[in-house]
């Protein structure tokens, strides 16, 4: 207790935490040199310059104050977290491409020297930051300010002028100051369930957080990446389930129909616009298909249940017909819209059936005692994928990967099965955590972007541009606010 009120009434600690998080979260997303084409390596820069100033300020703020019992008061989240980058520099020490894994070079710039700003950073965050609603309101700015670029980019408005140099198919790949769709989607897969969240529990600022919410799903929308539908799901199903009063229920179910309403409107913009911007997949289905009207029906109905039932039971009643219509969804879905995301393969999903397959036979049948323990070193799939599967590249007609497109096995890869287990655990710690704290909008949003993350992740790859911030939302989470 002692320990937290001197967080709370520490003036610099509090403003150095909301300086931070403006830049991670408003500036950082927006730094771009030469378009999109040195993405990568610019963030990586910018974050490293940043990220090892914070940890210096913070390294004197605790010498000069003395506050040694604060940061060496470990936690178990803070346990894992200093396993977590133990192990990477143990991978890294027996990795046989020291080059690549120290600064991930033939990755996405995810190497050790990220790994070690990472992980001091959301130490000292965790041992020294106390979280308020400003930190979520600067987080929700930057999301708008990224959205309102994304948005322009979909129709057709290029005002950083990123497109000059790219030729038609990558002008489809990638879009606003991030980068490619996918990683511009897991950006939002962190900022849309605050924003959402905040919206429906928030008591000031409720205007702010529904704006906010309207444009971080248009820029959902812009991605045209289907992982961010994971995240969206895992959104409502946290939200719903945190949710402590009907009300606060009907609002969610209301809000869900309004978005569906901007998805539409948003799809006779893009027509009007005459855009040549590819639209396909579950983006496409959600902008131009009337069944999606369907489901606006469906979402009515729970909308009127809620306000006409004054029973107890409302959440198990709702949750038991969502599973009906769930199911009913999927199979419209089979049946009706494209089996073939469900028929698992090399092809399934860009590539990704090929990709996880091979990747677990490289673990399986390649890999030494050392490797098994520790890795191959961070970032450091593509040289071991090009040694023993380039054929198989070759001849299957697939092209060359750097990532295993899912971060779990990717984390198994390069960080080996200790790794991963180390990474699970700062998750599973900071789940037990939440579940013992008190329950307020703040702590429900941040837990919940957590989860979306993790779930997009699953079907995405850990990179500069997002996955910094997801560690830095997780280490909010272990702060006391």
């Amino acid at each position: 207790m002692k320990e937290n009120a001197e967080r709370t009434n520490n003036t610099f600690l509090y403003i150095c935490s909301l300086i931070y998080i403006a830049v991670a979260f408003i500036i950082f997303p927006l730094i771009i040199h030469n378009g999109l084409f040195d993405v990568s390596r610019t963030k990586y820069y910018f974050f490293i310059i940043f990220s090892f100033i914070f940890i210096l300020i913070c390294l004197i703020h605790t010498i000069i104050s003395k506050s040694y019992k604060i940061v060496f008061r470990l936690s178990v989240y803070n346990i894992c977290l200093l396993s977590f980058l133990l192990i990477n520099i143990l991978s890294f020490v027996c990795s046989s491409y020291k080059n690549i894994s120290l600064y991930g070079s033939s990755g996405r710039m995810f190497g050790l020297i990220t790994i070690i700003s990472i992980c001091l950073s959301c130490f000292f965050i965790s041992c020294l930051f106390v979280i308020t609603e400003k930190h979520i309101f600067i987080i929700c700015t930057g999301s708008c300010l990224v959205a309102v670029i994304g948005i322009l980019n979909f129709c057709g408005i290029d005002p950083f002028r990123i497109y000059t140099r790219m030729v038609s198919y990558q002008r489809d790949a990638f879009i606003g100051t991030i980068g490619h769709c996918n990683i511009y989607s897991s950006f939002f897969s962190l900022t849309f369930p605050i924003c959402f969240i905040m919206s429906i529990n928030s008591c000031k600022n409720r205007f702010f957080y529904f704006a906010c919410t309207i444009i971080n799903f248009m820029a959902m929308l812009s991605a045209n990446s289907d992982s961010i539908y994971i995240s969206s799901l895992v959104c409502f199903i946290a939200a719903f389930f945190y949710t402590d009063s009907k009300n606060k229920a009907a609002k969610m179910f209301c809000m869900m129909i309004i978005l569906i309403l901007v998805a539409k409107l948003y799809g006779i913009i893009y027509l009007i616009t005459g855009n040549n911007r590819l639209v396909d997949s579950l983006t496409a289905f959600i902008m131009f298909n009337p069944f999606v009207y369907i489901v606006c029906g469906i979402l009515g109905l729970v909308l009127i249940f809620l306000m006409l039932y004054h029973g107890s039971h409302y959440k198990i009643i709702i949750c038991t017909a969502c599973i009906f219509a769930a199911v009913s969804g999927i199979f419209f879905l089979y049946k009706f819209v494209n089996a073939d995301m469900f028929h698992f393969n090399d092809h399934w999903g860009n590539n990704r059936g090929f990709i996880w397959k091979t990747c677990l036979s490289l673990f399986n049948r390649h890999y030494s005692t050392k490797d098994l323990l520790f890795g191959c070193g961070p970032d450091c799939i593509k040289p071991l994928i090009e040694k023993y599967y380039l054929s198989d590249i070759v001849f299957g007609r697939f092209e060359t990967f750097n990532n295993a497109h899912n971060e779990l096995i990717q984390y198994l890869l390069v960080n080996g099965i200790l790794g991963v287990l180390s990474y699970i655990g700062i998750l599973s710690s900071t789940i037990c955590k939440f579940n013992h704290n008190n329950k307020t909008p703040v702590t429900i949003s941040l837990f919940a972007a957590m989860l979306c993350y993790f779930a997009q992740s699953l079907f995405n790859i850990n990179q500069i541009m997002t996955t910094p911030l997801f560690f830095i939302i997780v280490a909010l989470n272990n702060t006391d606010g």
